[in-house]
């Protein structure tokens, strides 16, 4: 009954991971390593220009580069090492990231996107994306190309079993029960917040006071919502099996005892119990789709920080290095 962290390495739209990479290294060089980009050549006047000026005053390199370092050094010093160490992976696997690739991946996130409702034209989207995650055109196209070459080293393992299907779609259009949950790390704390539903005669009122327990007090994430989980299914193993018993055992309106679970002590109520349906060919496409893409995010995820865990960054410069520590 808890919601993992998501990985700072990783970005996520909806269901759909988009993370990805930059650069690209020798899969000669030693394991670990992270080569120098070469310097893009620029005129000796360029040089001597400063990156800005303030009240028309020169704002010199050596003022901007240790705040840049402490701003943001670690997390594009990560982005680099993970491009490069994804760069290492591919080659030694005889994987080519293919442009095509790099643009699947920003159609897939659009598409995410827009399933949510009209959100404008592909640029807009595009760059109110860039903009609430704070990256410039050449950090996205870095992620999306990350993204596709971790896509395309997990797809393998990611695709989805027949027994992980049937039971997804018994989730998604089996029986299930419309019920509004309450949690709470103490005993006594649930014990008391059960008792003051429980204690409510009508039905009407008691479905109000278990909503308003549960915004007040719950530290279930559906506690935004009064509790209401809309479909709780019986054969879904994020929920503990004792709650997935308990809810078949209710009558409407009936409020169940207090259950100690691993994510803390929690008590429901039943609000009514929902039918299974037989799903369409479309909807069946839809729920494999998504379980598919699920099963290729936490691979993602994991393989991230596994190559992240085996790539070994140096940061000379003492400002990039202290942001790199301080962010371990």
């Amino acid at each position: 009954m808890q919601i993992g962290r998501i990985p700072p390495t990783l970005m996520l739209a909806t269901a759909m991971a988009t993370q990805i990479g930059c650069g690209a290294s020798d899969p000669r060089r030693g394991q670990g390593e992270v080569r120098q980009t070469p310097a893009v050549q620029s005129s000796p006047a360029a040089d001597l220009r400063p990156p800005a000026l303030v009240l028309g005053s020169p704002v010199e390199w050596s003022e901007l580069q240790s705040l840049l370092s402490e701003a943001a050094g670690r997390v594009v010093l990560e982005e680099i090492a993970l491009g490069r160490a994804l760069d290492r992976e591919t080659a030694r696997r005889g994987i080519s990231v293919s442009e095509s690739m790099v643009r699947a991946e920003e159609d897939a996130l659009l598409g995410e996107l827009a399933s949510a409702g009209p959100m404008g034209s592909r640029v807009e989207v595009l760059d109110r994306i860039r903009t609430a995650r704070g990256l410039g055109p050449r950090r996205f196209e870095g992620l999306l190309r990350r993204n596709a070459a971790l896509r395309a080293l997990v797809a393998e393992q990611s695709r989805p079993q027949t027994e992980e299907i049937e039971l997804t779609e018994r989730i998604a259009f089996g029986p299930a029960y419309r019920i509004r949950l309450f949690v709470s790390a103490s005993d006594r704390d649930a014990a008391t917040a059960r008792e003051r539903v429980i204690g409510v005669d009508s039905p009407a009122l008691r479905a109000m006071v278990m909503s308003a327990v549960c915004t007040e007090s719950s530290a279930h994430p559906s506690a935004a919502n009064g509790g209401l989980i809309e479909r709780f299914s019986p054969f879904d193993p994020a929920y503990p099996a004792i709650a997935r018993d308990t809810a078949g055992q209710l009558s409407p309106g009936e409020v169940s005892s207090v259950m100690a679970t691993p994510g803390g002590f929690a008590f429901m109520m039943l609000e009514q119990p929902i039918a299974a349906r037989e799903p369409s060919d479309a909807e069946r496409e839809q729920v494999e789709r998504r379980l598919r893409i699920r099963k290729e995010r936490l691979a993602m995820e994991r393989l991230a920080g596994e190559l992240l865990g085996r790539t070994e960054v140096s940061p000379i410069d003492p400002d990039l290095a202290r942001a790199w520590r301080d962010g371990r």
